[in-house]
């Protein structure tokens, strides 16, 4: 019976805290904070500066690029410190067991490292430019539904 419930109790325990953290909406109230403050600091410049926007590009942002900052960027930054958290324990319960795996250990996140810098600038740049197509559409889009009555004439 206690071997039983040292199996059942934990996934129980797991399964109330995922439940707890989808409760929690974190984010979505991170996306509606940061899609407030971006709208509040447009509504904020100077005419000049916000004629100089186009509606695609305003658009675009709301939608796209504050959900790419708050789950790509932030949410991320939670998950990757679990995970971190986790490879530590791990490389404790390892390094216990065998010392000769300290090697590969070190060196896989020091590869893994040097093969992200090596390819973050392309990476941006490809994001970059499909935004930028992304934009012109929006922009495309909104030019075209407000100016129905002169294209259907």
């Amino acid at each position: 019976m206690v071997i039983a419930a040292l199996y059942i109790v934990p996934f129980a325990l797991v399964h109330m805290i995922d439940v707890w953290r989808t409760k929690l909406a974190i984010p979505y109230a991170l996306h509606k904070h940061t899609r407030s403050s971006l709208l509040d600091r447009f509504l904020n410049y100077k005419e000049s500066e916000r004629s100089n926007i186009s509606v695609g590009d305003m658009t675009m942002v709301m939608m796209r690029d504050t959900i790419e900052v708050c789950d790509m960027g932030f949410m991320k930054l939670l998950s990757v410190a679990g995970i971190l958290i986790k490879l530590g324990f791990a490389l404790i319960f390892i390094m216990a067991e065998n010392r000769l795996v300290l090697a590969p250990l070190v060196c896989y996140p020091v590869v893994l490292g040097l093969f992200l810098v090596c390819r973050e600038r392309l990476t941006v740049e490809v994001n970059e430019h499909r935004a930028e197509k992304e934009n012109d559409v929006a922009q495309a889009v909104s030019e075209t539904i407000s100016n129905y009555r002169l294209i259907a004439d």
